[in-house]
């Protein structure tokens, strides 16, 4: 691509210039939504909401369309047609090797349900081999068991709208 298709190349929301400045990421999930850092998302949301609050991102295509990952905040997020949120989801613990389109480092933030304890709410769904369910009005959190060792332990928690 020559000088001038790169200047008129339309940027794409993940690639924009704002990075995230280092504080502590905060997440409540009610029926109200997900509260991410004070702000409210309805999802499916635009990805270029996401990166407003929490910053720049990478891409990874996957069978299902374009997951976005911020591997150091252990944040990621799926898309199918690579614009419209339908999953959020956190990376809760390390495991030997995780798929590609898992963060790298496990998120750190500060993670309630209900404004509490996220796990002791989760611990309230339907369980199963795979992990655990909990239904909220409008949305549900699936806690996914560890992929190689105890799985009594959660690697991932995604939230989607039903």
């Amino acid at each position: 691509m020559g000088l001038l298709g790169k200047l008129l190349k339309k940027k794409h929301p993940a690639d924009a210039d704002f990075e995230y400045n280092g504080t502590r990421i905060t997440l409540d999930m009610s029926s109200a939504g997900v509260r991410l850092n004070g702000k409210i998302l309805d999802l499916p949301t635009q990805i270029s909401e996401l990166v407003g609050i929490i910053g720049r991102t990478k891409r990874i295509k996957s069978k299902t369309g374009i997951d976005y990952l911020w591997d150091e905040l252990g944040i990621f997020c799926r898309t199918t047609d690579g614009e419209t949120v339908k999953t959020f989801g956190v990376y809760i613990r390390d495991g030997e090797k995780m798929p590609p389109n898992i963060p790298l480092t496990p998120y750190d933030g500060e993670f309630t349900v209900n404004g509490n304890n996220w796990l002791s709410e989760l611990d309230k769904g339907v369980k199963s081999n795979k992990g655990t369910l909990l239904s909220l009005e409008g949305y549900s959190i699936r806690g996914l068991y560890a992929y190689y060792d105890d799985s009594s332990l959660y690697s991932l928690v995604e939230i989607s709208a039903v």
